[in-house]
């Protein structure tokens, strides 16, 4: 679809979902950190860090939802990306939750 971004809202207002506070988290690195180690994988932290940092970014226990304020935004958003995807010819939802390899949960 070109040129349109993934960060951009399709519903009645369109609005960048970076002006929806979704989440926030307590981080084990810092943002110079995560710059340096975006997008690699955790066995490659300490090499590029030069030191060991923690395997994840943010652990699931230390992130709180905060998107109660802004929720018909994230649905409008969620509804927007789901049409989007099946106007791409997808049959599977574009939002799926997995399991946690290490909890099963």
């Amino acid at each position: 679809m070109g040129g349109l971004s993934e960060s951009t809202v399709f519903a009645a207002s369109p609005c960048p979902i970076e002006c929806l506070e979704i989440a926030r988290c307590i981080s084990n690195v810092s943002s110079s950190e995560l710059k340096v180690i975006k997008g690699r994988k955790s066995g490659e932290f300490r090499d590029l860090l030069g030191y060991a940092v923690d395997e994840e970014v943010a652990h699931r226990q230390h992130i709180v939802f905060t998107f109660m304020n802004g929720h018909e935004a994230l649905k409008s958003f969620c509804l927007a990306k789901h049409a989007k995807f099946k106007l791409a010819g997808r049959t599977e939802p574009p939002f799926t939750q997995e399991a946690d390899s290490r909890t099963g949960e």
